[in-house]
């Protein structure tokens, strides 16, 4: 007997323990009166629902799991498509209760559901597992309601149907958004609450976990409000990124091929006398530095590239885009040439300013972002062939300011004349506007503060047979958040410096004036690989990986100017 009871036990407290149990759904995003349809790309993710966050704003979500890992799988591909602010809630199933519905028929996420074969039944929920979209009709007070009410429903057609228990917190009723095109009105939910049943007008969404992580891995507070209420959290202006870079201090003590090759050149001016050993010591340094102030080509360039940023200046720079520079330093000024503006990017910027001034989002805001994004799309540019994640049909709800900078990165690329992103939207928001090569001033990092750089652009610009793009995203972004190279991508840049060398000693054998600027490229080139050498390994990148990074960054500095050289 003793036996008995503690064996029911064990099954009550097991029951328990399903009925509890967390899980998981994928939040796909906040918006303004979304439609099914503008979802289609996802549908075969997972079931796809809405919760009502206030007004006509909703929450969209992405299937329920009780694995946090297929929630993450989830997550990453919807990153993958474009929804960039996707990320894993935990639920909690400690809010609702033990609930006895009838499972009418089991369906695939991306299925077209006959809705006119359900609703007949009364009160629809979907119950969302995994890859699974079971729907259920009810809900009933206890088991012994549901299966009194079974012969009707086989009746109707559904001859497989059963009755079972549910945690009331896993079922989604159907409302506008999941129906999508179908017209028909719901029919209204009005169960006793006390019974444990569901009512539609007090029905809230399920329990959220109030760290929103999962075990061990890095939580979603700061990306979500800590109760299934939502209620509003600000969002502190980014920290712009520091763009003053001391040369740093060369190390004397790793042998390397950059600088093997500053002092062949340097051999060759007669300014260093020690052996080729490959380390930059005291010899290196004197060398390079008497070349610098002797050397006729040099010193010319030298010279150019101190008036270089004063003449790019002066150039035709639209008022928008100098609204937009010193939008930061100047609001008042820019914010009257913004709102004179008939350009998208211009409203959007006027948003940027308004978000950030009240710490928070309001209708103002939403209203220049989706008017911006709707007037981007009908000037779109003809040459751009990228396939952007916003869609002109949507409108947007913002919750914070990174998601206000994407959006602008976006319409950058959307409209037809060209302006570029400014030097402080991409310190503030390097991951939102640095995803993709893009218009971003190629002064947009500490690199140009090291005086042989600006010389190096000066000599690679006089080289130059093309207009250059002035696109600077790459080397800021490798200034900002540098990432380990893969063998691959050393190994082609490796090659790139090799063919580029091979070719341009090859020129300037043809004529003596060739030569004398190859020398001066030569002396900025290798003194500017070995100083973001060791700006890398300063990170704390390996040497291999400094020689790597400082070889992309060569390449994001002179490869367009070089490009016949290859």
């Amino acid at each position: 007997m003793k036996k008995f009871w503690l064996g029911l036990i064990a099954i009550f407290a097991l029951q328990t323990v399903v009925l509890a149990q967390d899980h998981y759904a994928v939040q796909v995003g906040i918006f303004l009166n979304p439609r099914l349809s503008d979802f289609e790309s996802i549908r075969p993710l997972g079931f796809l629902y809405a919760e009502t966050e206030q007004g006509s704003t909703y929450r969209v979500f992405v299937g329920d799991f009780d694995n946090a890992k297929e929630a993450e799988s989830i997550e990453k591909q919807l990153k993958q498509r474009g929804y960039l602010d996707a990320f894993v809630a935990r639920r909690s199933t400690t809010l609702g209760s033990k609930t006895a519905v009838i499972q009418v028929a089991t369906r695939l996420p991306k299925d077209r559901i006959n809705w006119d074969e359900f609703l007949p039944l009364g009160n629809i929920y979907v119950l969302a597992e995994g890859n699974q979209v079971k729907l259920v009709t009810g809900a009933y007070r206890d088991l012994n309601e549901a299966k009194a009410d079974l012969a009707r429903v086989r009746k109707s057609g559904f001859k497989d149907a059963f009755p079972k228990n549910v945690n009331s917190a896993r079922l989604h009723e159907i409302g506008t958004f999941e129906l999508g095109d179908y017209k028909r009105d719901l029919i209204p939910i009005d169960f006793d609450r006390a019974s444990g049943a569901i009512t539609r007008n007090e029905r809230r969404p399920s329990g959220y976990d109030t760290d929103f992580g999962v075990k061990g891995e890095p939580t979603y507070a700061d990306r979500t409000p800590p109760s299934y209420n939502y209620e509003p959290v600000s969002t502190p202006e980014p920290k712009p990124a520091n763009f003053d870079l001391p040369t740093p201090k060369i190390r004397t003590n790793v042998k390397r091929k950059s600088v093997l090759d500053l002092q062949t050149v340097l051999k060759r001016l007669g300014t260093y006398k020690s052996s080729l050993d490959g380390y930059y010591g005291d010899g290196t340094a004197s060398g390079f530095a008497q070349a610098a102030n002797n050397d006729l080509a040099y010193q010319k360039y030298q010279l150019l590239s101190k008036y270089s940023n004063e003449l790019e200046s002066k150039g035709t720079a639209s008022n928008v885009q100098r609204a937009v520079n010193n939008l930061p330093q100047m609001p008042s000024v820019s914010l009257r040439t913004l709102e004179s503006s008939k350009l998208p990017v211009a409203k959007a910027y006027r948003a940027y300013w308004l978000f950030q001034q009240q710490n928070t989002s309001s209708r103002a805001v939403n209203d220049l972002m989706n008017t911006a994004i709707r007037e981007a799309f009908r000037q779109q540019n003809k040459n751009s062939a990228a396939q952007l994640p916003i869609d002109a049909r949507t409108t947007y709800a913002y919750e914070d300011l990174n998601q206000v900078a994407r959006h602008i990165y976006y319409i950058h690329l959307l409209q037809s004349e060209r302006i570029i992103i400014p030097c402080w939207m991409m310190g503030r928001h390097a991951s939102e506007v640095g995803s993709s090569s893009f218009y971003v001033s190629d002064e947009c990092n500490g690199f140009y503060q090291w005086e042989v750089v600006r010389v190096l652009k000066s000599v690679s610009d006089d080289l130059s047979t093309t207009t250059p793009t002035q696109d600077g995203t790459t080397l800021t972004r490798l200034y900002l958040s540098p990432a380990t190279l893969s063998r691959t991508e050393i190994q082609g840049l490796n090659s790139w410096n090799d063919i580029l060398w091979q070719n341009l000693d090859t020129w300037a054998s043809r004529d003596p004036l060739h030569g004398k600027t190859v020398t001066a490229l030569k002396l900025a080139y290798f003194q500017t690989q070995v100083q973001l050498e060791d700006h890398f390994m300063d990170k704390g990148f390996s040497a291999t990986q400094a020689k790597g990074l400082a070889l992309a960054s060569l390449q994001a500095m002179v490869g367009e100017n070089l490009e016949r050289f290859i």
